[in-house]
């Protein structure tokens, strides 16, 4: 082709995720793609064993990726208070909240962690739950009469994927992506802390928002044929009467880091130029942007163009490598390494 950390635990596995994503590498050269293929391998089994440590450590059941599929008996979940609930046909109550009208959902729900928040007495199952206008993650506790119960509700406020879930204390950590799979947009890390018998957030972003379907205003590098401007994105496209300008590269894909270190990474983002009429040269149609998610959520500020749309004489780009905090620029004839310095690459 993008994160608290109010405790050690949480700063590990937002740690392993920021890892993970910056040891990616653009595709370039043969070379490029060779040692990114190699440091992922690496990378993967790093992952796997502190992750498998981290749990233990903590005697905490911590996260469940949706996409691994694996049973959680087999990673020590459910707790026996769960062990014969049968979530595929199990009901599951659902408080109010806005965009939900609550409560009781059909079968087919699925915690994507268990654990003990502080404040609710018993351990409970953490379940999302799909409504119309947003994802709930719903507290589920199981009574001794093997009835379920709701003791709690993180209401996101938009529909969202959950990519992991952690329970420290009263406090849960939810990893959020906007609901699409396809969507280009940095994973948040949302606190939110227990307390007198609901759920308070203590970070700050609240919505999620997907670049390739948005609004992107893109700054004059004085490229006569590649403008760029304000420029609405539909399906990681944008067009105007002199251009269309494209999410993406053949030279490589958008890559993450959370340069500021607030929890949410920004996103070194790719947009190809295809003036009308008329071709560029490869190499001088793409033009790269660090995008910065907004608070809110609902869009991207553009913090730093490290490559613009370069006139025609200018050297090709031909890859670029991401890593925190140092962007290198490859071409034909050089490479070039800039530096973060709290607003743009330099």
């Amino acid at each position: 082709m993008t994160e608290l950390e109010p405790d050690p635990l949480a700063k590990a596995f937002a740690g392993l995720r920021t890892v993970v994503r910056e040891e990616v590498v653009g595709p370039g050269s043969a070379q490029l793609r060779a040692r990114a293929a190699r440091r992922t391998r690496r990378q993967r089994l790093r992952v796997t064993g502190v992750a498998a440590a981290v749990l233990v450590a903590s005697g905490l059941v911590v996260t469940q990726w949706p996409e691994h599929k694996v049973p959680a008996q087999n990673l020590g979940r459910p707790a026996a208070d769960f062990s014969k609930v049968n979530w595929s046909v199990e009901r599951v109550p659902v408080p109010a909240v806005p965009g939900c009208p609550g409560g009781t959902t059909l079968g087919g729900a699925s915690p994507v962690g268990y654990g003990q928040v502080a404040g609710m007495g018993a351990p409970v199952a953490i379940v999302p739950v799909a409504c119309p206008d947003t994802t709930p993650l719903v507290f589920v506790r199981n009574s001794p009469d093997g009835s379920l119960s709701a003791v709690g509700v993180v209401d996101p406020g938009s529909p969202i994927r959950v990519d992991a879930v952690q329970v420290t204390g009263d406090t849960v950590t939810v990893g959020m992506n906007p609901p699409a799979s396809t969507a280009l947009a940095p994973t948040q890390q949302r606190a939110y802390v227990f307390r007198d018998g609901q759920f308070s957030q203590v970070t700050k972003y609240t919505g999620t928002v997907d670049a390739n379907n948005t609004t992107l205003t893109l700054p004059d590098s004085g490229s006569p044929e590649c403008p760029g401007g304000k420029l609405t994105f539909e399906g990681g496209v944008a067009r105007t009467s002199g251009a269309e300008y494209r999410i993406g590269s053949n030279l490589g894909i958008a890559e993450f880091a959370d340069l500021d270190k607030d929890g949410v990474s920004e996103m070194l983002t790719p947009v190809t130029c295809f003036p009308t009429g008329k071709a560029l040269p490869a190499g001088l149609d793409t033009a790269l942007f660090v995008l910065r998610m907004t608070e809110v959520g609902t869009a991207f500020t553009v913090l730093s163009t490290p490559y613009a749309w370069p006139r025609s004489t200018a050297t090709p780009l031909e890859a670029w490598q991401l890593r925190n905090p140092q962007l290198t620029l490859y071409t034909s004839k050089a490479s070039q390494t800039l530096t973060w310095d709290g607003k743009r690459f330099s």
